[in-house]
């Protein structure tokens, strides 16, 4: 039995690292740049075996899926939240390389630049949002999506709070990833790193961890060690069409330009 566990995760970890070399390939063909993730230090994010649905779908009209011990953690904060007042809802969670890849797509197809796209959205293969530990955060009366939500009060509860349900905020003002602001964007660390998390919000603003923690700005729980991503294109790069060669069969769905985009 656990020689076949065993040979069923390979299988699906290499899956899983085809789906990634191929998303990536793709994007640089769109015009990522090939040194993003070195220039930005970011590690390839691996998709997970498991994910549970929380309730609710998300813009795109997919199920707000996370793992879950995530899920677990997301559900008690939400209701400690609303004991206090507080209502949170998940805007955006997991979501797959295809998916971001159709976004970034949906975008540039719309006249974004690449710049400005990486700015708002993370590359197919980055994104947070793959490892199934990363929600997208609104409340009633503002905007989702937006840093107005930095105004209401449930971000200034996720401040106080978040930190205690192994959560922290992934895109302060002047991240080392270059990303935009996202009050909204919170990842999950685990309960066993809420201590740490507890640790950082003492010495800087609440629930965000400090510029030199190595927990600051990435969901490193879930960051899993992938193939190298140049050996992975490489491969890609053999068998893979690119958009131009093939735009209708080979590439992911472009999104409705009337669909609002999702962010990292």
């Amino acid at each position: 039995m656990l020689a076949l566990a065993a040979a069923r995760t390979a299988v699906a970890t290499a899956q899983d690292d085809d789906r990634s070399g191929r998303a990536i390939e793709t994007a640089f063909a769109l015009g990522v740049p090939r040194d993003y993730a070195s220039a930005r230090g970011l590690s390839g994010v691996r998709e997970p075996q498991q994910l549970v649905r929380i309730g609710g779908v998300d813009a795109l009209g997919y199920d707000q899926r996370l793992t879950p011990p995530a899920a677990d953690a997301w559900l008690r904060m939400r209701e400690a939240a609303a004991r206090d007042g507080v209502e949170l809802h998940a805007v955006s969670t997991f979501r797959s390389f295809d998916v971001q890849l159709a976004i970034v797509r949906g975008k540039l197809t719309r006249g974004e630049s690449i710049e400005r796209v990486l700015r708002v959205s993370a590359a197919p293969g980055y994104s947070e949002h793959h490892s199934g530990r990363a929600v997208d955060i609104g409340t009633p009366g503002y905007a989702a999506l937006e840093e107005e939500f930095e105004r209401s009060p449930a971000f200034a509860w996720l401040r106080r709070n978040a930190h205690f349900y192994g959560f922290a905020l992934s895109y302060p003002p002047g991240n080392a990833q270059a990303m935009s602001y996202e009050p909204w964007h919170w990842c999950w660390h685990g309960d066993e790193h809420s201590a740490l998390l507890s640790a950082g919000a003492r010495r800087g603003p609440a629930g965000i961890m400090p510029p030199h923690s190595s927990w600051y700005g990435a969901c490193k729980p879930a960051t899993l060690p992938l193939r190298p991503l140049r050996s992975i294109s490489r491969r890609w790069r053999r068998i893979a069409p690119t958009c131009s060669e093939s735009p209708d069969s080979n590439c992911a769905t472009n999104i409705s330009p009337r669909t609002p985009c999702p962010t990292c």
